[in-house]
């Protein structure tokens, strides 16, 4: 049974134009935000005390979700590590991107000018609030990819050196359907790569990459990672293993401020690095465990392609 209650947001507390329904006796929260798009969060998940940093991030979160057309996320108890694991840890430049792309495609033709909606643009931008936003479009100006058309600064157009940036941008692209998988390269390693990752993926469909089965490979393996990296949309790193060239590949894409989920076999958590223990991990004791874990963790953090 559902029931309309308080209209506020359980994430940026907005109370215009809210609609929300409760359910399971107040336990779960339905709610359609125009900034943060359309969510389920249950009264667990609220009772944690959730901080200003990180109700922002949920907000971007959600709203992607939406933006990208995905069903409306479910924000549980048993879902909410993996999705704040998932958060991107974008650069000031990378927000910067993400505004004047945002920004290009309200854009009907070069040269009109479009409305600044700070507070809207928030959760798209991955930015901690409208203040945020504002500073952005201040520094896109400063670097004269944008230029202001009225004197309070809610209207702007881009400039034509912008739209040359936005030619020449080697930006990722958040529909990418790869998902880069790195863990170590070892024959005990098969079944959970073929019983596991692989299909768990598969079935949230994502296409898994994994360097080594890249026949094409024939240059610098380096640099094949690295850009096999840039064109994914999350990284799977299993540590078990203990291998340096996983973890460095999770960093990189860490750096990218690409989603990075972690696994382990139950037999080697306690060799994890201690930089990354504070991570979520899967661990895992069979290749079927893995799989369907993983498959989970990608539908709840990243959502289904």
């Amino acid at each position: 049974m559902s029931t309309t209650v308080n209209q506020i947001c359980r994430i940026c507390g907005l109370p215009d134009g809210v609609d929300v329904e409760s359910s399971d006796y107040n336990e779960r929260w339905t709610v359609r935000c125009p900034i943060c798009g359309d969510f389920t969060i249950t009264q667990s998940v609220i009772n944690r005390g959730l901080d200003r940093a990180t109700r922002h991030q949920l907000s971007a979160w959600t709203r992607a979700k939406k933006e990208a057309g995905q069903a409306a996320p479910l924000i549980s108890q048993d879902t909410f590590d993996a999705i704040v694991s998932s958060f991107p840890n974008y650069s000031v430049a990378d927000k910067q991107r993400l505004l004047i792309q945002i920004l290009a495609e309200k854009t009907s033709h070069p040269g009109e000018s479009v409305f600044l909606d700070y507070r809207s643009l928030s959760p798209c931008v991955w930015a901690s609030g409208a203040e945020e936003v504002r500073y952005l479009a201040k520094a896109l100006c400063d670097r004269r990819l944008l230029e202001f058309t009225h004197k309070l600064g809610d209207r702007c157009q881009i400039t034509p050196a912008g739209w040359d940036y936005l030619d020449n941008v080697e930006s990722r692209t958040l529909d990418s359907s790869q998902a880069f998988v790195a863990m170590w390269f070892d024959p005990s390693m098969d079944s959970a790569w073929i019983d596991g990752i692989k299909p768990a993926l598969e079935r949230a469909g994502y296409m898994p990459y994994r360097v080594d089965n890249d026949l094409a490979n024939l240059g610098r393996i380096d640099a094949k990672i690295e850009v096999e990296i840039k064109r994914s949309r999350f990284l799977v790193a299993d540590v078990t293993g203990g291998r340096q060239g996983v973890y460095y590949e999770a960093g990189y894409a860490m750096g990218l401020g690409l989603p990075v989920i972690w696994s382990v076999n139950s037999d080697h958590k306690d060799d994890m690095h201690f930089d990354t223990q504070q991570y979520k991990h899967i661990i895992w004791d069979t290749a079927e465990d893995l799989a369907q874990e993983l498959e989970a963790l990608v539908i709840a953090a990243i959502g289904e392609k």
